[in-house]
Formats: C-alpha cells, sequence, structure tokens
C-alpha cells in the first residue's frame, strides 16, 4: 500500500512539473529544441559543413536548415554549401521558366510571367570599387565606388559615387552582384533618402532577388553593407579589404 502511494505521488509531482527537454535525431547532443541531423555526420564531419544537411527549430521557434543558428530578424534561414545554387524551391505548380515570384496583398505568392507581367521601361545601375573597406560584425556601410547607367530608358535619371536618383514611380528592382575572392554571409540593403525601405541575406553572392519600391517623389537610391555571423567557419569574417560589384535594374511598373 505504501509502495503504491508512493508511485501515484511521484507521477503526480512529474505531471505537475514543467519538462525543458532537447530533441535530437541522429545525434546525441542536440544544439536546439529540435535538431535532426540528416546524414548523422556531426561528429565526423568538419566544422565548416557539418550543418550543410541539418535542420532546426530554435527556442524562438524559427526553423534553420542548413546552417548553426537562424539569422538575426530572419523566422526561416535557409544556407546552401558553397557554390550551391536553387537551394530553396517553390513549387506550387504556377512555375515555370522565366516566371518570377509575385505577391498580392495579403502576402500569398504564386508564379507570374516575367515577360508579359505589366513593366514598362528599365534601368541599370552599377557600383563596384576595387578596394572597399568592409566593416567588421555589427557595423555596417553605405557603398561607395564608381557607379555607372549602363543602360537606361527612363528618363530624369542620374547618378553620384554612391547613389542613383529615380523619378517618381513604382519599381521592381532586380539585385545582383558579389564581392570578389570572398565567401561572406552578410545584408545588403537597400536605401531610398538614407532610410532602409528593403534589405537581402546572402550568402557568396546576390542574384535573382526582387524588391517592390514605390517613389512619392524624385529619390535618391543606395546601398549598405553588414557581415553576418552564422558561426562557420567556412565563411571569411570581416574586416577586410575587396573589390565589389552591385548591379540594380529598375524596371517601372505601369500605372
Amino acid at each position: 500500500m505504501n509502495i503504491n502511494l508512493s508511485c501515484v505521488l511521484v507521477l503526480l509531482i512529474t505531471s505537475l512539473c514543467p519538462l525543458a527537454a532537447q530533441i535530437g535525431v541522429n545525434l546525441e547532443n542536440p544544439e536546439a529544441l529540435f535538431h535532426l541531423d540528416s546524414k548523422a555526420n556531426n561528429t565526423t564531419a568538419t566544422a565548416a559543413t557539418k550543418y550543410f544537411d541539418d535542420a532546426m527549430i530554435d527556442y524562438n521557434g524559427n526553423l534553420v536548415i542548413g546552417a548553426k543558428t537562424a539569422v538575426t530578424g530572419s523566422k526561416v534561414t535557409v544556407t546552401g554549401e558553397s557554390g550551391a545554387k536553387g537551394v530553396l524551391q517553390i513549387a506550387d505548380g504556377t512555375q515555370a521558366n522565366g516566371y518570377i515570384l509575385h505577391s498580392d496583398k495579403d502576402g500569398v505568392g504564386d508564379w507570374v510571367n516575367f515577360k508579359t507581367f505589366p513593366f514598362n521601361k528599365y534601368c541599370i545601375w552599377t557600383l563596384q570599387n576595387s578596394a572597399f573597406n568592409f566593416p567588421s560584425l555589427g557595423k555596417s556601410e553605405n557603398l561607395t565606388g564608381t557607379a555607372s547607367i549602363d543602360f537606361s530608358e527612363i528618363s530624369g535619371t542620374s547618378t553620384t559615387a554612391s547613389s542613383i536618383t529615380m523619378p517618381k514611380g513604382r519599381y521592381f528592382i532586380l539585385v545582383s552582384g558579389e564581392i570578389e575572392a570572398s565567401k561572406e554571409n552578410a545584408i545588403l540593403r537597400l536605401l531610398v533618402n538614407g532610410t532602409e525601405t528593403n534589405k537581402v541575406y546572402y550568402s557568396d553572392y546576390v542574384n535573382g532577388s526582387i524588391f517592390y519600391q514605390e517613389l512619392p517623389q524624385q529619390s535618391a537610391i543606395s546601398l549598405q553593407w553588414e557581415a553576418v555571423d552564422t558561426h562557420n567557419i567556412f565563411y571569411e569574417t570581416p574586416p577586410f579589404q575587396k573589390a565589389y560589384k552591385y548591379s540594380l535594374t529598375f524596371i517601372r511598373i505601369k500605372d
């Protein structure tokens, strides 16, 4: 009778006490609330590559794929191996070659034909520097260098060493570029008259990122760069001095 009573008391106490635990799949020492090591190689792979096949959910509810920690401010972090393209696939049946991802006012996206979307004229702006001093972690820096308007069908554009002036209108802005001889994780911000309006987190290089930007008046567009620490020794940590080249393609949307 005493033994049965003791068992009941133990069960009652444990049911009332909150339990904190980590769940690991294919590994003994998980590093997040839920940690899946799909290849079971965290004890054998190098520190630079062991997270490439991992998926985690951290204590803030962030989903992290292919990295150790979530990028600050991001609910979903997806990192591919060096040189990998297409690390994220969205296939809902509307996708096709040459299509772009389009969102409605509620954030619901689908793929639309780039060639038939209601675009008008466009402009290509390039900013480059052969020896730019990129700041250390935790610091941001406005990019400066040699700027050029490589092509423009839009009247009223002009450029300085750090910005391009665009006339009033609605635009899709395609972003591409990289820092030469570098493998970095970073944020590239789009500034309108010095204020951030869009940004992209990237690894190694930027390619295929698209911003929507509405300009209620003639405005100066510039770029700002900041390194992101993902605790991965595979990527280079600034400060460093390197050459870079970034391009913005402004596609004006018909009113």
